[in-house]
């Protein structure tokens, strides 16, 4: 991809193709198959978005971090797909998924309770919690690693 080609806003794309960005996949291929499931297009391209690590949560961080114009790049230049129409159903099925950001993510908190650790908010497991100590002033963080697009937060409070 030459520069004359790219949107001035695409430095980020630059970063991940012209730097030797390779998507690194955070699921299994055959997790990130049945994620993609739903996905309107051939099952190769599923299959091609799988291997090349394309899964879910790695479209969604290249999605956040600069317009749509990152992951659009991506598709049409590294994977060679020319078909406009199959690149945007794979951009709006990314922009329509909810995704796990914080899953598994190093955590930290200014107390927590007895083995109540803060790795505990995020590990997708609804049996474990975080417990902070039982004073004010109380925080939980968690290092998302890149930039995201936060659209939703869900808390499950415990009673």
């Amino acid at each position: 991809a030459d520069d004359d080609d790219m949107p001035p806003e695409c430095e980020c794309y630059k970063r991940f193709v012209l730097c030797g960005y390779t998507p690194q996949m955070t699921q299994p291929n055959e997790k990130c198959q049945s994620e993609l499931e739903d996905l309107d297009v051939d099952d190769d391209i599923i299959q091609t978005l799988c291997n090349a690590g394309l899964d879910l949560p790695t479209m969604n961080r290249m999605n956040a971090i600069n317009s749509t114009r990152t992951l659009d790049h991506y598709l049409q230049h590294q994977l060679k797909m020319q078909i406009k129409s199959q690149r945007t159903e794979i951009i709006q099925f990314v922009k329509d998924s909810s995704v796990n950001v914080a899953y598994h993510q190093p955590a930290s908190s200014s107390t927590n309770y007895l083995s109540h650790h803060p790795k505990y908010a995020f590990d997708g497991n609804m049996k474990t919690r975080w417990e902070s100590m039982h004073s004010d002033n109380q925080y939980l963080q968690v290092d998302l690693g890149v930039m995201h697009l936060i659209t939703r937060v869900l808390i499950a409070w415990n009673e």
